[in-house]
């Protein structure tokens, strides 16, 4: 270990000791101003931890600490340690407090309203730990794995109980309730987040409410984002799939009303199997066998369309933004595999080290989308690593994908560390040394070891979430943060394809088949020129440039995204339409045509 890691940890180290001998002193104030400029994401959480959350002036100073949008003082994971420390918040003076925060419209405070509903979603966490948990470490940890895997009835089955024990007048629902009016969109996305989350359907006639408001053309296209996050909202409560059609949620719940609870809805399906959870193939080649994991959504008779999540991460987290692409496409998302699920792998003798099989899974995926009688179909790849597997498989299979889109690609395999660069550049010009730290650390020298090496697992933690954080149009959001703690599946890591791949090797013809670029302007771990690069080996590719995008464009500009992709793929038409597929066309007539699109090698 370095001296100046050393010095690094010690120096955290007397920081956290200051919070803890600051905040017995009463001397809070101070400290929560140090920690909010210290290096490490972890001091900071801490130090918004210590906040006097059960007196007024206590909360509205931590108020003013959630108005700052700086990512790199303030992010996700700090903001979590506000909402852990609002867990404390009751006393009456606290909740008097909070109430007057809830109504008061100030922008400024829009992103400490949306802390106090988050930290609703967690105080359900934390008592179903509590109650399922009973202080066995064993079982507490596979409660809150059941927390982050259990969906719809299943996960309110599980939650049910805590929130009848922590909410029985119903004053934290309420508050989410009344937070659906709130003048900010995030606000009303946290509150339709924490509808989601809470087994109530006192809420099913508000969120019907907010989708017919939101049907207003220039409202839905302004606020494309929050109109699927409602349709998501209330598929999940109420297992009802009226997508869009407005009439059709009002009619239904003009007869449900009165009779539909959550508790019959667990009592009726919880033993169902959940149709949503997918199927697992069984792919045997070369000697090598892998389970792969595929989810189906969309119209029956809607263009097949292949998704491919980033490496390591469930299919999930594309949705609810891709609600949009399933009312026409018919999507089948696939589960790339860890490099442990494969049997048969063989270590490389020059390295030895395995592998990915990506070229003998590009292989199984065309298979697998053959066994589902499809002949033809579009590919979606979102990532570097997946971007490989996306391309691999449109240049082998020219014939079989009409259509490649490609979410903020890489064009080689030799690129890599000119991304990690990129990305040291960015955390210099930003001032964030834990992004600096990050970079150095994956930058590899002569003797094999990391430039940079962590003190401590806290310090490795702060760099990991610093490097990931540059992957999200704006890391104060909550939602950068469950992409990692709900979706990411653990495993083993493994270098896709080799450093020796390139896309212009790939395709040294002309691909016959039609592009999509989406570029992340603001992604710094896909610098522009080299998504360019990508762009340019492809005629006529179409390029989607996401000013206000990373890597995430159909999170952080949904409605672009979304008409991009309805653009992309208007003539790939289904040979029979249904009725509801008649009435999606004719709506699609009516948006706007995306701004900014254009074909490589033209103004």
């Amino acid at each position: 270990m370095s001296r100046r890691s050393t010095m690094s940890g010690i120096v955290s180290s007397v920081v956290l000791w200051m919070f803890v001998s600051a905040h017995a002193a009463d001397g809070w104030k101070q400290i929560l101003q140090q920690s909010l400029d210290a290096e490490h994401s972890q001091t900071r959480r801490d130090g918004i931890k210590q906040v006097e959350v059960n007196s007024a002036e206590g909360l509205r100073t931590l108020w003013q600490a959630l108005a700052l949008r700086d990512p790199n003082k303030v992010d996700w994971y700090v903001r979590e340690g506000a909402h852990e420390a609002l867990l404390g918040a009751t006393s009456t003076e606290a909740q008097n407090e909070i109430v007057r925060l809830l109504k008061d419209s100030d922008a400024k405070h829009e992103l400490a309203r949306e802390a106090v509903l988050y930290a609703i979603q967690w105080k359900i966490r934390s008592e179903v730990v509590k109650l399922h948990g009973r202080n066995n470490d064993r079982m507490i940890e596979e409660v809150k794995y059941q927390l982050r895997k259990a969906r719809g009835v299943e996960y309110f089955d599980l939650v049910l109980p805590a929130t009848k024990s922590i909410d029985a007048d119903k004053k934290h629902l309420k508050r989410l309730q009344e937070s659906l009016a709130d003048k900010s969109p995030r606000v009303r996305r946290a509150a339709i987040t924490g509808l989601t989350l809470y087994p109530d359907g006192s809420g099913i006639p508000l969120l019907i409410d907010n989708l017919r408001t939101l049907e207003k053309k220039k409202l839905k296209l302004k606020l494309y984002r929050e109109w699927v996050l409602t349709r998501y909202a209330l598929e999940i409560l109420t297992g009802q799939y009226f997508r869009d059609q407005v009439e059709d949620w009002a009619k239904w719940w003009d007869i449900a009303r009165g009779q539909f609870s959550i508790e019959k809805r667990i009592e009726q399906e919880k033993d169902k199997k959940d149709d949503g959870a997918g199927k697992t193939v069984v792919v045997k080649k070369e000697g090598i066998q892998v389970e792969v994991h595929m989810k189906v959504a969309g119209p029956p008779d809607g263009y097949p369309l292949l998704v491919i999540p980033w490496e390591g991460f469930e299919v999930d987290y594309f949705r609810p933004y891709f609600h949009g692409v399933e009312d026409y496409l018919r999507v089948y998302y696939v589960r790339m595999p860890q490099i442990d699920d494969y049997k048969g792998l063989a270590r490389d003798s020059k390295s030895n080290t395995i592998q990915y099989p990506t070229k003998l899974l590009a292989q199984a995926l065309l298979d697998i989308m053959k066994d589902s009688k499809l002949e033809k179909f579009g590919v979606l790849a979102h990532g570097p690593e997946s971007g490989v597997l996306g391309m691999m498989l449109a240049s082998e299979n020219p014939d079989k994908v009409t259509h490649l889109v490609l979410i903020n690609p890489r064009s080689s395999g030799e690129v890599y560390r000119n991304a990690i660069e990129n990305v040291r550049r960015d955390g210099l010009t930003s001032g964030n040394k834990e992004t600096v730290k990050g970079a150095d650390n994956l930058l590899i020298q002569q003797d094999g070891k990391p430039k940079y090496m962590p003190s401590d697992a806290a310090e490795a933690s702060g760099m990991g979430r610093a490097l990931n954080n540059l992957r999200h149009a704006d890391p104060t959001e909550p939602e950068s943060g469950n992409i990692s703690y709900f979706y990411k599946l653990p495993g083993g890591a493994a270098q896709m394809a080799d450093h020796g791949w390139s896309v212009k090797k790939m395709f040294s013809g002309k691909p016959s088949f039609q592009a999509l670029i989406f570029m992340g302007m603001k992604a710094p771990w896909t610098p522009l020129n080299d998504m360019k690069a990508v762009a340019g080996v492809f005629p006529k590719a179409v390029v989607a440039e996401m000013k206000e995008s990373r890597e995430m464009p159909f999170i952080s500009e949904t409605g672009l995204f979304t008409q991009y992709m309805q653009s992309f793929f208007k003539t790939a038409k289904p040979a029979k339409k249904s009725e509801a597929r008649a009435k999606g066309d004719e709506a699609d007539k009516t948006q706007a045509k995306p701004k900014g699109a254009t074909q490589v090698g033209k103004p």
